[in-house]
């Protein structure tokens, strides 16, 4: 029996399932569904001709299922994709909120405020302070206001200074004269530098408080009356004069001023005139003198201070000691009223002297780091403790113990020196610093100095001293 030709599918013509929607589809998938064979063995009924194109009625109903199936998966795939997508942003968003919050919050806690800073320097440039007759009287008219007095040049110097620290400390309406403590040894110098300091931080009328004579200002006068610390110098001095090595330096000074004790009134008088360009003497315009001068006078020191050569952990304890005290104890009382602190900003500045800083410098670490080798303190240096607030809580830390060598130079951050701070960066904890510094004071420096003598020492604050 023949089987009956199915007639040719013409270009014109449609076919039956063509009028269903997934006809453009449909073509497409048998389209990219062909097996093309090589050119030379290709029949020209299977070629890619849509002329010679036969499809059968099985084949339709094949194609349709298959055609479906992808439709569907394709759909579930696009809303899956598209709910994918929107849970996706919602969680992204919420990151980004989470994260934008612990942020601010971040900021806002860790951000230090400064609550208390406690400040010592130095007094501005000064006439010499010793008199050699028949050579100081020469050089005196550059120093009409007299003997060890502040000059013109040391005024200036610091109103410079006190302008430095308004810029560092002080903001419009932060601070006001009433929250400025200022004390000053007993001497016209300092007095006079503490004004022209707060004149050039815009505070002249601030009171200066001179609560001691300077024999008994264990704070700020590190040498004050005390036999037993007097007494290890006296045993000491033949030591510390070194004069077998330096014979030809006490010589000089017997030659040309009659004098021939203490190197460092000399090293004093030669910084003075060469401060004010003074011309000076043949004999001393040596360099070679100048050094030995500056190692003689740092050796006395370094005996004065029990430290270097000369360890005396009795003598530091007095001497230096008693300047870190003054320090603690003001520290000490701020930080047990951390609560009030915390509204107001408050200052301590101590007008002192060079041997003051050289005296509190001796109980750190390494005062060589510090002041160099040998050390020499410029006029207007200065230290300052600063007490931070830190992550928004009621801790105090002691922060960046600045140190300028002179009124004009840039503080550098001496934090890791102070007692108890070795491991610090910049911040130190206060209680830790207290409790370290302890060690190294008296409580009672008189009775130390001398048994059963008065106790000369204000006693403001000793309490807040004793919870630590």
């Amino acid at each position: 029996m023949s089987t009956p030709t199915e007639p040719a599918v013409s270009n014109n013509e449609k076919l039956p399932h063509e009028d269903n929607d997934n006809n453009g589809m449909f073509v497409r998938i048998i389209n990219k569904s062909k097996v093309y064979p090589l050119e030379e063995y290709a029949h020209s009924e299977i070629r890619n001709d849509h002329i010679n194109e036969k499809v059968l009625p099985v084949e339709l109903g094949e194609s349709r299922k298959n055609v479906t199936v992808p439709k569907q998966q394709k759909s579930l795939f696009r809303r899956n994709f598209k709910e994918t997508l929107i849970l996706s942003a919602a969680i992204l968003t919420i990151a980004l909120s989470f994260v934008a919050v612990t942020v601010y919050y971040i900021l806002s806690y860790s951000r230090p405020e400064l609550v208390y800073t406690n400040m010592i320097w130095r007094h501005g440039d000064r006439a010499p302070a010793h008199y050699f007759p028949n050579f100081t009287e020469k050089y005196m008219i550059a120093f009409p206001r007299g003997i060890g007095n502040l000059t013109k040049i040391g005024a200036e110097q610091a109103e410079h200074l006190g302008l430095l620290l308004q810029r560092r400390y002080i903001h419009p309406g932060n601070i006001t004269s009433k929250q400025i403590h200022i004390r000053s040894t007993d001497v016209h110098r300092t007095i006079e530098t503490a004004q022209h300091v707060l004149k050039g931080m815009s505070f002249p009328d601030t009171r200066i408080n001179v609560e001691l004579t300077t024999n008994v200002d264990t704070a700020g006068n590190p040498f004050f009356d005390c036999p037993v610390a007097t007494q290890f110098v006296l045993d000491q001095k033949e030591k510390y004069f070194l004069r077998e090595n330096f014979s030809e330096i006490y010589e000089l000074m017997q030659r040309e001023l009659n004098y021939n004790s203490y190197s460092y009134y000399l090293f004093d008088t030669l910084n003075c005139l060469k401060a004010h360009d003074l011309a000076l003497p043949d004999w001393l315009r040596s360099e070679e003198l100048y050094e030995k001068l500056k190692f003689l006078s740092w050796h006395g020191v370094e005996a004065q201070f029990g430290i270097g050569p000369y360890d005396n952990k009795l003598q530091r304890k007095i001497r230096g000691g008693s300047s870190l005290r003054g320090i603690v104890s003001r520290i000490a009382c701020k930080n047990g009223h951390q609560l009030t602190l915390v509204k107001k900003s408050f200052t301590d500045y101590q007008q002192q002297h060079d041997m003051t800083i050289a005296a509190l410098l001796s109980t750190f670490s390494d005062i060589h780091s510090i002041l160099g080798k040998p050390p020499l303190i410029g006029y207007g240096a200065n230290i300052a403790f600063e007490i931070w607030r830190i992550d928004n809580l009621y801790e105090m830390k002691v922060r960046l113990i600045m140190y300028a060598n002179q009124w004009d130079a840039n503080p550098q951050d001496i934090t890791q020196f102070a007692p108890g701070c070795e491991d610090s960066i910049k911040f130190c904890n206060v209680t830790k610093f207290i409790q370290h510094s302890r060690q190294l004071f008296f409580d009672n420096v008189q009775e130390a100095c001398l048994k059963d003598g008065e106790n000369l020492t204000s006693r403001r604050c000793n309490q807040k001293i004793d919870e630590y």
